[in-house]
């Protein structure tokens, strides 16, 4: 199952996509609303989001929304 990580945290990303990676998924992230959108658009098959509420550009609930 692919899963997307949103957040402008780079640290909590990569923290993030080595556990769930240990679990098998396979992950692909987005730094920030906006680019969050640009990567499901481009990943298709993306099963779960992982989002960050307080990002800069796009905020989290609106990228949701969107």
């Amino acid at each position: 199952m692919k899963v997307l990580i949103v957040d402008d945290s780079e640290t909590l990303r990569v923290q993030l996509k080595k556990d769930l990676e240990a679990g098998g998924f396979s992950v692909v992230e987005g730094f920030d609303g906006i680019n969050g959108l640009e990567m499901l658009a481009a990943n298709k098959d993306v099963k779960v989001v992982i989002c960050d509420v307080n990002m800069p550009r796009m905020d989290g609930l609106t990228m949701m929304e969107k």
